[in-house]
């Protein structure tokens, strides 16, 4: 007696739900009904951006950290004059920064991630002693609507060291 063959799609053999069981897997000419995805398929809408700082840099009190090098903007929205990003559609978005902080006791990086004005979170590192470097990170998750601004303010004096030992970042990328 001959034995029956199974396909992948038999119920017997996998159970599939009901909308995945007309794809075809890695190999098949047939189409691809993709069902189970794990999040909204927005592609239109994804953004993200990363950019750095050149050079070191002084800080003043309230400045606006420069960022003068664009890694990465797919929505082109990063202003690198004036180093502030505008939101290009409203979501949830995650935003991190690294500092590093200057090689002398006045060396602090006090920094805030602000949005249309208001901090929302915040960073610090300091390198007491002469020859040291600190380096701090700070990262949130937030909802923002498009066209607010998105900004990293130092809060102290200090000294930023971004160079090809340490660089300073600013990134963000929309979730959903």
């Amino acid at each position: 007696m001959a034995k029956k063959s199974r396909s992948l799609h038999d119920e017997e053999h996998v159970k599939l739900p009901q909308s995945d069981r007309n794809t075809k897997f890695i190999g098949s000419s047939e189409h691809k009904h993709w069902s189970n995805r794990v999040g909204p398929s927005i592609t239109h809408d994804n953004v993200a951006f990363c950019v750095k700082m050149s050079a070191d840099t002084s800080l003043q009190l309230h400045e606006i950290l420069i960022f003068n090098q664009v890694m990465t903007d797919t929505a082109h929205t990063f202003n690198t004059g004036t180093g502030i990003y505008v939101v290009p559609v409203s979501g949830v978005y995650v935003f991190t920064w690294s500092c590093t902080s200057g090689n002398n006791g006045d060396g602090a990086v006090w920094t805030s991630l602000r949005v249309d004005g208001i901090s929302r979170a915040v960073s610090y590192a300091d390198s007491p002693n002469g020859g040291d470097w600190e380096s701090s990170t700070g990262l949130i998750v937030i909802s923002v609507n498009q066209g607010v601004s998105v900004y990293i303010r130092a809060e102290l004096l200090g000294n930023i060291i971004s160079n090809d030992r340490a660089t300073t970042t600013f990134s963000g990328w929309r979730l959903f």
